[in-house]
């Protein structure tokens, strides 16, 4: 397994999360991968998958093995070796989205008949692809939608929990592992971090870095503008108030992206059966008056469910 692909032979290489994130996105599909580095055919998994994940999208060698000594990753050298906690979480195990990113994909194209020329592929040449993709550093892994990162920090908790069953861990040792877990995953956002500390409830503001705020809530409409109102209110050393996730009807039109369409049906479906829904939204939350507003400016950065519903 691996976690960089190319739409064509000696293109360029791409992280499956990035791919997944151009596929929820724009609902684009590329009818085959290669390696990057060996140029050997490559099926993705869990990339065109619709919903949430519970395991990390990659790249498998179903077709036949890597090929001069590639292992499917670039060559990094002084790469620092990440301590990984004892657990088979196969997101950490691999890769996760490490940046998120506010700008639009590259444009990926199919190769054509008279496009790049074709390099006679050498052990030599292996390697210097290998080598030139890590010369700048550790590969990040990036998306461009909340939902990737989200879907890593609840497989964290989804993990741990079948861990603890097959360990008969107690609360207290589960509830650790999974903080220490998401803390050693480091994270970009407008500032370096880690998964840990990037998700936040309204009960824990920060005032000066944007982070993913998360909760529950039913939304309605105001003034033709989304309003989500958080079940719990922001607290602050001075008092507790009310917390709201704004999405400006401006946002959405008829050249909106695809995803942002499925979003808006989903809003309007929530206003229709009266749900609570689980959200998260990235942002700095403003304070008015009476209450906090995480105002959101662009739809990539809103993710939105079902509430999770409790057993009877």
């Amino acid at each position: 397994m691996s976690n960089w692909g190319a739409i064509e032979t000696g293109g360029d290489a791409l992280s499956a999360w990035e791919y997944r994130s151009i596929f929820l996105k724009f609902g684009t599909k590329y009818g085959e991968f290669f390696c990057p580095f060996c140029d050997i055919r490559l099926t993705a998994c869990l990339i065109y998958t619709e919903g949430e994940l519970s395991k990390s999208p990659h790249f498998s060698a179903r077709h036949g093995g890597h090929v001069y000594n590639c292992n499917g990753e670039p060559i990094v050298v002084g790469a620092r070796v990440r301590n990984k906690p004892e657990s088979h979480y196969t997101p950490h195990e691999m890769h996760y989205p490490e940046a998120f990113t506010n700008r639009p994909p590259p444009r990926l194209q199919q190769s054509t008949i008279g496009g790049r020329p074709i390099e006679l592929l050498t052990p030599s040449l292996v390697s210097t692809r290998r080598n030139e993709a890590g010369s700048l550093g550790r590969p990040v892994p990036s998306t461009y939608l909340l939902q990737p990162i989200v879907e890593t920090y609840n497989s964290v908790y989804k993990d741990g929990f079948e861990l603890a069953k097959e360990k008969k861990w107690p609360d207290n040792k589960l509830w650790d592992w999974i903080k220490e877990t998401r803390s050693s995953m480091r994270l970009r956002l407008d500032d370096a971090t880690n998964y840990q500390d990037a998700f936040r409830t309204p009960s824990y503001i920060n005032s000066y870095q944007p982070r993913i705020y998360h909760g529950s809530g039913k939304i309605f409409l105001l003034d033709g503008n989304y309003l989500i109102k958080s079940k719990l209110n922001a607290k602050t050393k001075e008092n507790e108030t009310p917390f709201f996730v704004l999405i400006s009807s401006e946002t959405i039109s008829k050249s909106s992206l695809k995803s942002h369409k499925k979003l808006q049906s989903a809003l309007d479906d929530f206003i229709a059966t009266k749900e609570e829904l689980r959200w998260y939204a990235f942002g700095l939350p403003g304070l008015i008056p009476q209450a906090f507003i995480l105002d959101i400016e662009n739809l990539d950065f809103l993710y939105i469910k079902k509430a999770y519903s409790k057993k009877p």
